[in-house]
C-alpha cells in the first residue's frame, strides 16, 4: 500500500515536471511502428502544433502503462483488461500479410501456404492465427523461429531466413523497392489500430491534438493509396 502511494506521488511529480516544460503528449508504441511510420510522419504534427512536444516510449505496452503514458498505440487489444479495451479509440484500418525475400521458396496450393521456416513474434503469436482465420488460408512450415520485436522479424525475412507476418505499413517501402514480396497479399484485421488513453487522468489538450492529427494523417495516407 505504501509502495503504491509512493508510485502515485512519483507519477504526479513527473507529470508536474512535464507540464512545467510546456505542453506535451507521451505516446507508447512498438519500436517498429515508431521507426517505420510515426517518426517519419512527425514533421506534420510539429508543423500543425509547434508548441507541443511528443515523447515516445518504445517498450512493451504493459510496462509503459505504469510509467505515465498518455496514449498506448496497439492493434492486439486482447492482452489488455476489459476496461481498457472498452476505452480504446480506433485510429485506422490495418492489414497483415506474410512477407519474404524475393526467391525465398513459398508454395501456395489452394488454401495451403507452405514454407520451410515461419518467423513469429514472441509476444503477439496470435497474429498468425488471426491471419489464417481472416484469409481462409492455412500456413504450414517445417520449422519456426521467434524474435521479440517486429523489426527483427522483418530483418530476418529480408535476410532470407523465412516467412514473416507483418502489417502492410511496416514494409511498404521494402515492397515498393522489391526487397520483399507478399506472396498472397494482405488481409484486414477487424479491430484496426487503436489508442488506449491513460486511466488516471482525462485527455489533455495536447493528447487530443495528437489524436486528431494521427487520425487525419492516416486518412490522408489512405486517400493517397486509392
Amino acid at each position: 500500500m505504501v509502495a503504491g502511494s509512493l508510485d502515485t506521488l512519483e507519477q504526479g511529480w513527473l507529470r508536474v515536471l512535464e507540464e512545467a516544460r510546456g505542453p506535451s503528449v507521451h505516446v507508447a508504441c512498438s519500436a517498429t511502428f515508431a521507426m517505420r511510420w510515426l517518426v517519419p510522419h512527425l514533421q506534420g504534427f510539429y508543423r500543425r502544433h509547434p508548441d507541443i512536444r511528443v515523447r515516445l516510449s518504445m517498450t512493451s505496452a504493459q510496462e509503459i502503462r505504469h510509467q505515465g503514458a498518455d496514449l498506448v498505440l496497439v492493434w492486439d487489444r486482447l492482452s489488455y483488461p476489459e476496461r481498457d479495451r472498452e476505452r480504446a479509440i480506433r485510429l485506422t484500418d490495418i492489414a497483415f500479410g506474410p512477407i519474404c525475400a524475393p526467391g525465398y521458396a513459398v508454395t501456395l496450393d489452394g488454401d495451403r501456404l507452405a514454407c520451410s521456416t515461419r518467423i513469429a513474434h514472441e509476444h503477439i503469436s496470435r497474429a498468425w492465427e488471426t491471419w489464417q482465420a481472416n484469409s481462409g488460408l492455412t500456413a504450414t512450415s517445417e520449422a519456426e523461429i521467434r524474435f521479440p520485436h517486429t523489426h527483427l522479424c522483418i530483418e530476418a525475412a529480408l535476410s532470407g531466413l523465412g516467412l514473416a507476418l507483418v502489417e502492410r505499413r511496416m514494409v511498404s517501402e521494402d515492397l515498393a523497392a522489391g526487397r520483399l514480396v507478399a506472396p498472397c497479399g494482405f488481409v484486414p484485421f477487424a479491430d484496426g489500430l487503436a489508442a488506449i488513453p491513460a486511466r488516471d487522468h482525462g485527455p489533455s489538450a495536447a493528447t487530443r491534438a495528437f489524436l486528431a492529427w494521427i487520425v487525419d494523417e492516416f486518412a490522408v495516407e489512405a486517400a493517397g493509396q486509392r
